[in-house]
């Protein structure tokens, strides 16, 4: 999950798979790596929505990926 707001300044990134939150972590640099464990998940299309609050504003991005385990 990346973001261009400011460097050093905190941030809450969100992560959601099908409107569950699998992360919620503030962050002061521009992009957090995580791993997300598919085979917590059925097989078939989830939808990842990733948030981004910074300075009482919300970003929010969203992919639909098919997963195969």
């Amino acid at each position: 999950m990346a973001t261009t707001a400011t460097w050093g300044q905190t941030k809450t990134f969100t992560l959601l798979v099908d409107r569950t939150t699998i992360l919620s972590q503030p962050y002061t640099g521009s992009t957090l790596w995580i791993t997300w464990d598919t085979a917590k998940v059925s097989n078939g299309t989830h939808t990842l929505t990733f948030r981004l609050t910074y300075n009482g504003q919300t970003a929010t991005t969203s992919e639909s990926v098919v997963v195969s385990n």
